[in-house]
């Protein structure tokens, strides 16, 4: 939840990495406040557009630090502490993954030359730990690559223990709920549409085969 909140920034997916800076810089509005009229002729070098672009790599790395400090305590927890509770260790470990693949994914596409033009060339650091160390720059195919390793492993975790997914027929609507439905496992298993569930995964998949143009993987995942 803490990862969700931090990405609803307007730092982060809640403004600028959405209808906020990158919109702007793909020129989908023809007249923005003043502050960010700079960005509409792309002067990088503008007091106010270096701080948005710092913010919307530090904020990403953030939430990507907070990812790998779950994956990390997960993988290696007490196996009392998930005594008979598996599937949310599943869900957890997979979810996680999953945040950190999107987060990456966002990074990639706003930093880094695109895959049809550099796939060779320098891309983004990809982050496996919470750490203060540096991490070198991946290739943008490496970094491609990465993504869709956790996005592969992610799928596997979620699929047998998802209620949107493959192994489950149908799911029920939130507002169906009973209150003793909240009581049981602290409400763990609710919103599953709000979250990244299965199909999500799936669905982020084909976006990222769709801009490595592997068009029959992009299909597949569609």
């Amino acid at each position: 939840i803490g990862i969700y909140a931090l990405m609803g920034r307007t730092d982060t997916y809640g403004g600028n990495s959405t209808m906020g800076f990158l919109d702007i810089l793909s020129q989908t509005y023809s007249s923005v406040v003043y502050d960010y009229n700079k960005a509409l002729v792309y002067d990088y070098q503008d007091e106010t557009i270096k701080k948005v672009v710092d913010t919307l790599w530090s904020s990403n790395y953030y939430a990507v630090a907070n990812c790998n400090n779950i994956i990390q305590q997960i993988e290696y927890a007490d196996p009392e502490i998930f005594a008979w509770k598996e599937n949310e260790k599943a869900m957890i470990w997979g979810e996680a993954l999953a945040l950190r693949a999107f987060l990456h994914f966002d990074l990639l596409r706003g930093f880094a030359p695109s895959y049809k033009m550099g796939a060779n060339d320098p891309g983004i650091p990809y982050v496996k730990e919470a750490t203060n160390q540096v991490v070198t720059r991946s290739t943008v195919a490496a970094t491609l690559d990465l993504i869709l390793g956790d996005l592969k492993k992610a799928q596997e975790l979620l699929r047998p223990v998802d209620p949107i997914g493959p192994s489950f027929g149908e799911y029920e609507e939130e507002d169906e709920y009973s209150a003793d439905d909240y009581v049981t496992d602290d409400g763990f298993w609710l919103y599953r549409k709000s979250r990244f569930n299965y199909y999500g995964v799936t669905a982020l998949m084909a976006r990222v085969y769709l801009y490595k143009e592997d068009m029959t993987n992009a299909l597949a995942c569609a």
